[in-house]
């Protein structure tokens, strides 16, 4: 197995999330973001693919020791304590980037010099002869860090910057940093599907990135790193990765890429920074001034870094702005805009509402990346299909209620949380939930129920009210919980907020004691409890659970009719799933730029599976052009991915006809409703033993999420996801087109991949990919990518 270490990313303030999604997708593990940095773990094949395919990186340090020094002597002997022979030959030359932060040394070039001093001593010492320095390019680039006397020794693998992609031959007057650019574009939260314009791209950043992102042309493909000119450089292993990333390319993009400015000159820079990108046929350049451009039709995202020169005269450049106000709500109906500017007085004056500001920095100029809507608030039908929700675990209760305040009751509608959770606990405990139980199990076409109970009045009780029946310890333990939750959900709410989602996970059993996952959707909090052994009474634990659920609402600032509380239990005895609460309370989230209709109060699961953002992401990277099948579909979000990312064709699959028409929903939210797009009501087996007797490849691509076990009255036999995922894998790899690729998945705990009973077909779990860092606490799911071989 090949060598594990720690790596750092050193990245711009505010980017940190974005890059760590990055490293995730790219299999990095430990992932842990830092102030303009993220560290994690990987092997040198990792190493040369973060160099290449991430976008928001300045550079990627190896650390290779670490000790503390409080005076010169200490530096230098800490230094030579390194073996240098194993990274430098003595014929080599070297150069020392040091960062020097509240320490004995302050002065960083002198620090620099007694590394430097230390090095070249020890090659004198043992060889008579000494490297050379190169400060512009040496073999071995060497980075020196020293924060309150403890010195970090790393190599830099990267060498120059990676905002230099190689392609810029000219930059306008005031470039933004390729890094920064890429970051923005993450962070708008643009899907690669639709319309993207830059009316002042000066020269050509934003749209030359788009182009590069949406073509998945790798960031790191056109230049050199500085782990090529390193003793252990492995050239066949670099050559392979390179070449992946050169077939990995798309060849078209189906939506229209827009530059503009007025400045003809600049403009034909951006012309020839495409060109040497490779993407000029993808982008379209036009001199023309902002208010004048015609942009492609909706929707759409449009990104500008308009100037923000402090030696503009004030009404100049307020002017300057409230013309951008007025050219959005005149030209750009329908677009989704994001306007980057380092002058906030100046951007009051666009005269538009915010519904996102993201604080940045360009340079050392601090920024604002400012998202305007412009268009109408498209309201979620008030009723959905239904009996919606595929749940995906087979014999767990759930008691959920809809929490209201006593200020605002409704007929038929628990409106009391004391009262609410009162009614939720019952039966005894038999050792709860694994850590991997978060996504039940269930059958495959209904859903599980909602048990729903009315309030005869009354107001919610305090946490202080909750803790009077409970001792010390326990009142300890609302403390502990308090305190993780206020700082978690602190973090994870700026996290969120710069990776551009609005439905994330904020507490995933991090105290032992407190079984609870708490979500957030958009403005509504959804708690859910997992069974656990406790010595509390029925009427203690009702007290705790109350007050639970009303310290998790107060310290996350959510009002009570905006909370959900649901109780996962173990299946205990005969018993059949019926729905139960009808509220039909829909509403739209957004992930990523695409939107979803999501149910908190009736069901299980809510229609969106929170940790499987990132697979539908790279779903969507992998669909261009081919034929897409969902086979599991529940609410279908993969297939809006898939749409999203340009499948030629999308094919969903489910037993439950509540389920395609959630799916429907959801597709024409995102403005997916051609004859291309297919939904079909059967059961999965049934379908693909159909599908396997044209012996025709009829599928490029496909997600095959089954339910772990299921019985559902629709199915001619049960299914079993352990005993049957190979027989299922076969008819899928049947109607695959040679080259084809399944992505699988199973929440199951303990599952057992049964990969050489299955001829013709390469394996790779790929589950430290797919998992957000939201939910890395408790894993929730398993994934492989299988590719089919042969003819």
């Amino acid at each position: 197995m090949p060598e594990s270490f720690e790596i750092v990313g050193k990245t711009l303030a505010g980017l940190e999330g974005v890059l760590a999604n990055e490293l995730a997708a790219l299999g990095a593990r430990d992932i842990v973001p830092g102030l303009r940095l993220v560290s994690f773990r990987g092997d040198r094949g990792l190493l040369y693919r973060v160099n290449l395919w991430c976008r928001t990186a300045i550079r990627f340090l190896r650390p290779i020791h670490s000790f503390p020094a409080t005076n010169e002597t200490e530096l230098y002997d800490g230094i030579s304590a390194i073996d240098w022979r194993q990274y430098l030959d003595v014929d080599g030359s070297l150069a020392i980037d040091p960062v020097v932060h509240n320490s004995f040394c302050t002065h960083s070039l002198y620090a620099a010099q007694l590394a430097k001093d230390a090095i070249v001593d020890q090659f004198r010492s043992r060889t008579g002869r000494r490297p050379s320095v190169d400060l512009k390019d040496p073999d071995l680039r060497i980075n020196l860090h020293i924060n309150q006397n403890q010195v970090t020794v790393h190599l830099d693998s990267s060498g120059d910057s990676l905002h230099k992609r190689g392609y810029r031959t000219e930059a306008g007057e005031a470039p933004i940093s390729e890094v920064l650019a890429a970051g923005i574009l993450s962070l708008t939260g643009w899907n690669r599907a639709t319309a993207l314009v830059d009316p002042m791209c000066g020269s050509g950043t934003f749209v030359i990135e788009a182009a590069r992102l949406a073509r998945n042309i790798a960031p790191g493909i056109l230049r050199p790193f500085a782990f090529e000119r390193w003793k252990d450089y492995d050239r066949s292993l670099h050559s392979e990765l390179d070449k992946e990333a050169r077939a990995a390319v798309r060849d078209h993009l189906p939506f229209e890429i827009v530059g503009s400015d007025r400045d003809d000159r600049v403009v034909e820079i951006a012309r020839q920074n495409a060109r040497h990108a490779g993407v000029e046929a993808s982008v379209r350049f036009e001199s023309i001034d902002f208010a004048d451009l015609a942009p492609p039709d909706p929707p759409g995202v449009l990104v500008v870094n308009p100037p923000y020169d402090e030696r503009m005269k004030v009404h100049a450049i307020a002017s300057f702005y409230r013309r951008i106000g007025d050219t959005l709500k005149q030209r750009f109906d329908g677009y989704t805009a994001f306007v980057f500017s380092g002058n906030l007085e100046a951007a009051k004056h666009v005269g538009l509402r915010t519904s996102r500001r993201i604080a940045l920095f360009n340079g050392p100029i601090e920024c604002r990346l400012l998202r305007y809507e412009i268009r109408g608030r498209v309201v979620a039908p008030t009723t959905a299909p239904g009996g919606a929700g595929l749940a995906r675990d087979q014999g767990i209760v759930v008691h959920a209620a809809r929490v209201h305040s006593s200020k605002e009751p409704r007929a038929g509608r628990p409106h009391h949380m004391a009262e609410a959770i009162a009614t939720l606990v019952g039966g005894e405990p038999d050792g709860g939930a694994g850590p991997t139980d978060l996504a039940p199990e269930t059958t495959e076409n209904d859903p599980p129920p909602v048990e729903t109970t009315a309030d005869p009045g009354g107001t919610a009780a305090s946490c202080s009210v909750a803790t009077q029946s409970v001792d010390g310890r326990v009142s300890h333990q609302f403390e502990m919980f308090s305190n993780r939750l206020r700082r978690m959900g602190r973090h994870w709410k700026k996290w969120a907020k710069r990776q551009g989602i609005t439905c994330f996970r904020v507490y995933d059993r991090d105290i032992p004691d407190v079984p609870l996952a708490i979500d957030i959707y958009g403005d509504r909090l959804h708690v859910a409890e997992f069974e656990r052994p406790h010595a509390r009474t029925e009427s203690e634990h009702t007290d705790w659970l109350r007050a639970m659920v009303e310290t998790a609402r107060s310290v996350l600032d959510v009002p009570h009719e905006r909370v959900y509380f649901k109780q996962h239990r173990r299946q205990r005895g005969a018993w059949q799933y019926s729905r139960q609460a009808d509220h039909d309370e829909y509403f739209e989230v957004t992930e990523a730029g695409h939107r979803f209709l999501v149910n908190l109060a009736d069901y299980l699961d809510t229609g969106l599976f929170l940790d499987h953002r990132i697979t539908r992401s790279m779903v969507q990277t992998d669909a261009a052009g081919k034929r897409f099948l969902n086979l599991f579909g529940y609410t279908g979000s993969f297939t809006v991915y898939a749409a999203a990312g340009g499948a030629s064709s999308t094919t969903t699959v489910d037993l439950s006809q509540n389920y395609l028409d959630w799916t429907l929903r959801n597709m024409g939210l995102n403005g997916f409703n051609g004859p291309e797009h297919q939904f079909v009501c059967d059961d999965g087996l049934c379908f693909l033993q159909t599908a396997a007797r044209s012996n025709q490849p009829l599928y490029d691509l496909a997600v095959v999420d089954p339910p772990t076990f299921s019985n559902s009255k629709g199915l001619r036999h049960d299914f079993d996801v352990q005993r049957d995922h190979v027989h299922l894998l076969e008819l899928v790899l049947s109607i695959l087109s040679p080259g084809g690729r399944i992505y699988f998945s199973t929440n199951r705990r303990k599952f057992r991949f049964e990969q050489d009973r299955i001829p013709g077909v390469l394996v790779r779990e790929f589950t430290g990919q797919t998992v957000p860092l939201d939910f890395q606490r408790k894993r929730p799911h398993r994934c492989w990518e299988l590719t089919r071989t042969g003819s």
